[in-house]
Parts: C-alpha cells; sequence; structure tokens
C-alpha cells in the first residue's frame, strides 16, 4: 500500500483553450469540440449562440443529473427518464447592459427549479438521493451557499 498517493490518482487537469475573436465571439476548444459565446447573459430569446450564463445552468443541471445517475446505480435503484426545470434569478441585469445609474455589480442570486424522475424504484429512497446527488454534483459544489440559493424540487414519479 502506498503512503501518498500519486499525483495521477488525486488530480486531474483539463486543458481549456479560448480566444476572443475580432468578432467579440469566444470560441472555446476542448479535446474535440468547439463552441462559440458571445454574451454573458442573453436577454434576447431569439438569440442564435448560447450564453455563458446558460452554459453554467446546463452544466449545474448536467452534473446534478448524471451524479443522481451514478449514486442510483451504487445504490441499485433503477431511474428511467430524468427532467430538469430551473430558473436562475438574475440581481442588477442592468448592470450588463451597461445602463447608466446601474453600478451595483449583477450575480445569481437564487437557482430554483423541479426535478422530474420516473422509476420503479422505492420514492423515499430516492428522494434522499436526490440530495445526497445535488451536494455531491461537482458544480453545485462550487457555489457560495451564502450567496447563491439553490433549491431543485424533486418530483418522483413511479412507473
Amino acid at each position: 500500500m502506498l503512503s501518498q498517493p500519486l499525483a495521477e490518482q488525486s488530480q486531474h487537469k483539463s486543458l481549456f483553450r479560448l480566444f476572443l475573436s475580432a468578432k467579440n465571439e469566444v470560441k472555446l476548444y476542448t479535446r474535440n469540440q468547439s463552441l462559440t459565446l458571445k454574451e454573458v447573459v442573453s436577454f434576447d430569446s431569439k438569440a442564435p449562440l448560447p450564453s455563458s450564463l446558460e452554459l453554467f445552468i446546463t452544466a449545474l443541471a448536467s452534473s446534478y443529473l448524471l451524479t443522481l445517475q451514478k449514486e442510483a446505480k451504487k445504490a441499485k435503484l433503477s431511474l428511467g427518464e430524468m427532467e430538469a426545470q430551473l430558473t436562475c434569478t438574475l440581481q442588477n441585469p442592468l448592470e450588463l447592459l451597461g445602463v447608466i445609474g446601474y453600478e451595483e455589480e449583477a450575480e445569481i442570486s437564487a437557482i430554483t427549479g423541479k426535478l422530474y424522475l420516473y422509476t420503479e424504484s422505492d420514492p423515499l429512497k430516492l428522494q434522499s438521493l436526490c440530495q445526497k446527488a445535488l451536494e455531491k454534483s461537482l458544480i453545485y459544489r462550487l457555489l457560495d451557499q451564502n450567496r447563491v440559493s439553490v433549491s431543485i424540487e424533486p418530483h418522483i414519479l413511479c412507473l
């Protein structure tokens, strides 16, 4: 048995390359994927590109769902389909638009939502597993719980 874990066992580094183009678009390159972003937050419902905020909420939701799937598998609980609907509350959004007189920094104050789970497993076991999975979610753990309120209510539908 090793007295100290090897660096390969205790950490992993991922490389992300990002470039800001002359068109004011950020290009992200990672592994064999690329993605283009143009806004931190878009208030245009027909914006052609995702915003940084949309990617962040997507990262949070996918981290939660995939962690829940993994934890359910470990607990030998079967899950069917899952669906999450999240709402992000942004304080001081006009600051992002550069509106004169709005100097206070924009920030996310709350993320709320519902998680719909379809299962044949015991709903009570899944209820506690949902909270455990949220707390183990990598992206969720990045949030300062004193600044951002996160509440995702599980709705378990038995098949």
